[in-house]
């Protein structure tokens, strides 16, 4: 016993209280400063005050009356102590959350096995999600705190309150402000969290350190009504991963269109770094004016031994307000090339997107979008074999089908989707091929994202 190492983090915790207990008490007093923090005076103590008021005063010209300073409910003890207290919460929230970071940590210098870690990982994300999710209801009753707040001072004097920060968290769902260091913000976190997420995504799919071939589509129904579009690509390539990594990053960051530049479109590209941007996609059907947009994040992560290409859509953006009146397309995606060999490499692509629920202005069933998914399938040739091993898949679409007969708003996101994949099979094989005859060294440098 005497020579067994000491596993601090264990017995850490037995030095503190529940930290459960902790916070409730710190609820409570909270909860009792601001029940008793109300500046307003009774109704009847306000009636005796204004009698009293009424009642001549004898020696009013032998001493003159005192006024009182009135303190705002800021600046008296009971308001100082209530920022105190609050920020004693906020100290034991960030303490938590340090603590998790190194037990995480602590558990990454282990010896242990690798999905052992990824177990490990899994559990600290659903950890974190679960704080997240505390956050946002105690959000969501904050919010109706104060809206309960507002209706009672309509009702009654106006006064002075403070108001939270609403938008700081906007872009958990997806969304974009207007203000400039706002909006860069909500980029990086957006991306960052698409980035954090692609592990639990790999494991869903059953692509995380497979070694068969995979390629597939799947449509999974939502409890909103919704179906899921699931395209997996997980294929060896007959180059080094670093070359496929960085064709791929200059194609997605590149200036140039994703599809055929046309009257009724307007594509643009908002580069916030080397490895971060923007690209904002809108196009009008020239009959009624009905607008699609796909406005998409991605981030491009190079690591030692992988190269990550992350992408998300953004839903709403306040500096683009007309896509409250039109089709937002909502797509989730993830690129990762390791190596196999020093000379091959395999491609893991994982594309998730939101079918379109609308169809000429009519809503469809979980059954029709799920048919009409697979009449997409079928007929744009998705996630097909290459033509040659340790190639890129991308056959053409087939003559015969007939995208007219698609909405708008399915026809424009459908085709997008397909010209990322032949777009994605034109780089990447030329990478291939220029590999082979010796064209390509396999000696690059490339500027590190971290």
């Amino acid at each position: 016993m005497a020579d067994e190492e000491w596993d601090v983090m264990r017995d850490l915790h037995f030095l503190f209280a529940s930290d459960e207990q902790l916070h409730d008490e710190l609820v409570y007093m909270c909860d009792l400063l601001s029940d008793s923090t109300s500046d307003e005076l009774p109704d009847d103590i306000l009636a005796e005050l204004k009698v009293n008021d009424a009642k001549p005063n004898i020696a009013g010209d032998k001493k003159k009356r005192r006024v009182r300073v009135k303190l705002t409910p800021e600046n008296t003890s009971i308001g100082r102590q209530k920022r105190e207290i609050y920020e004693l919460r906020h100290q034991v929230d960030l303490l938590k959350e340090r603590m998790v970071e190194v037990s995480q940590e602590v558990a990454q210098h282990k010896n242990t096995s690798e999905w052992e870690k990824i177990a490990r990982d899994e559990f600290f994300e659903k950890n974190k999600s679960m704080r997240e999710n505390e956050k946002l209801r105690a959000a969501v009753h904050e919010h109706a705190t104060f809206i309960d707040e507002m209706k009672h001072i309509l009702r009654k004097k106006p006064r002075l309150m403070l108001t939270t920060d609403l938008s700081s968290d906007a872009w958990q769902s997806c969304k974009l402000a207007a203000h400039a260091s706002l909006r860069s913000a909500a980029i990086h976190a957006i991306a960052d969290r698409q980035y954090a997420r692609m592990q639990s995504k790999f494991i869903q799919a059953g692509v995380l350190n497979a070694t068969d071939d995979i390629l597939r589509a799947n449509w999974f129904p939502q409890p909103d009504g919704n179906v899921l579009v699931e395209y997996t690509y997980h294929v060896p390539l007959a180059a080094p991963f670093h070359l496929i990594g960085e064709a791929i990053w200059k194609h997605f960051s590149s200036e140039k269109t994703y599809t055929e530049e046309t009257s009724d479109t307007v594509e643009a590209i908002d580069a916030l770094d080397d490895f971060t941007l923007y690209r904002t996609f809108r196009r009008v059907r020239v009959e009624d004016g009905w607008t699609v947009h796909s406005n998409i994040v991605y981030k491009y992560h190079v690591e030692e031994e992988r190269k990550v290409v992350v992408w998300r859509s953004v839903l709403e953006d306040e500096l683009l307000p007309h896509m409250a009146r039109g089709n937002v397309h909502d797509e989730s995606g993830w690129i990762q090339v390791t190596p196999l060999t020093p000379t091959t490499s395999r491609i893991t692509l994982l594309l998730h997107v939101t079918a379109d629920t609308v169809h000429d202005s009519k809503p469809s069933t979980v059954d029709e979008l799920v048919e009409t998914s697979r009449i997409i399938f079928d007929n744009f040739s998705f996630v097909q074999q290459p033509d040659e091993p340790g190639t890129f898949p991308g056959a053409p679409v087939k003559t015969a089908f007939k995208p007219n007969e698609m909405s708008f708003a399915k026809r424009t996101f459908v085709t997008r989707a397909k010209q990322m994949e032949l777009n994605l099979n034109r780089v990447i094989n030329e990478v291939v091929r220029k590999y082979k005859v010796g064209r390509i060294s396999i000696e690059t440098k490339e500027p590190n994202s971290n």
